[in-house]
C-alpha cells in the first residue's frame, strides 16, 4: 500500500495494479486506519489471544515471554 513496486522508474504500489487503490497511502493514511486496542472493544476470549494468555495445545512448551529489561 506504501511501498513502490520497484525502486526505480515505477509510480505504482502492487495495491495500485490490481485496483485497490488509487493513490499510495502515506503513513498517516496507515495509522489512521489502524485498529489499536486502546480504540476497539473486544471480547474477553479475543482479549486473551491479543495478550497471548491462550495457551496452544500443539506446542510442545508455551513460554510466556517475560519483560525481563523493560524499564
Amino acid at each position: 500500500y506504501i511501498k513502490l513496486r520497484r525502486e526505480r522508474r515505477c509510480l505504482t504500489t502492487p495495491a495500485m495494479q490490481i485496483g485497490l487503490l488509487d493513490q499510495a497511502l502515506t503513513e498517516e493514511d496507515v495509522q489512521a486506519r489502524r485498529l489499536f486496542v486502546s480504540r476497539v472493544e473486544m471480547s474477553a476470549t479475543w482479549e486473551g489471544y491479543y495478550w497471548r494468555r491462550v495457551k496452544t495445545r500443539a506446542l510442545a512448551v508455551n513460554r510466556r515471554h517475560e519483560l525481563k529489561l523493560a524499564a
